[in-house]
């Protein structure tokens, strides 16, 4: 049964598609722990609050016009790729997407990770994909994707 009017589906990556979210936050734990000294609770909870967001602009919303700002994001976008190339998609993810394409429905991927790592990851999927979305600088998860879809 198609939804009225529906055409293209847009899907976030992290936590939707790939169960990343966890993992991220391991390591955001540690990057917030040693460049800003917060406790591994503290850390977590900041992080999810903040989540969705890029993580540098995660860090200048905790931390405004904090000169470890930089350093920090860089190291959370080392050390999160590590392992992430191996997180697996979601069981059903692998099933309703071939699916869901085979009945007419167009999907897109929009998401804050980097580009690179966005396109590395759907890469096995990216057949079923009319758009694979990641940040850029002036191209956020949102608005920027969605007016270009």
């Amino acid at each position: 049964m198609k939804f009225a009017n529906t055409k293209m589906i847009v899907c976030d990556l992290d936590g939707t598609l790939v169960d990343s979210m966890g993992d991220f936050g391991v390591v955001a734990q540690g990057v917030l722990g040693e460049f800003f000294g917060m406790a591994p609770v503290e850390a977590l909870a900041a992080y999810q609050r903040t989540s969705g967001l890029p993580f540098r602009f995660q860090v200048e919303s905790l931390f405004p016009k904090d000169g470890r700002n930089e350093m920090a994001a860089a190291s959370f976008e080392a050390r999160k790729k590590a392992g992430y190339a191996a997180k697996p998609f979601f069981p059903d993810v692998l099933q309703m997407v071939p699916e869901l394409v085979k009945r007419g429905y167009l999907f897109c991927v929009s998401s804050n990770n980097d580009q690179t790592n966005v396109t590395e990851k759907m890469a096995t999927l990216s057949a079923y994909f009319s758009e694979i979305l990641g940040f850029r600088p002036g191209f956020l998860k949102g608005k920027s994707h969605f007016d270009y879809v």
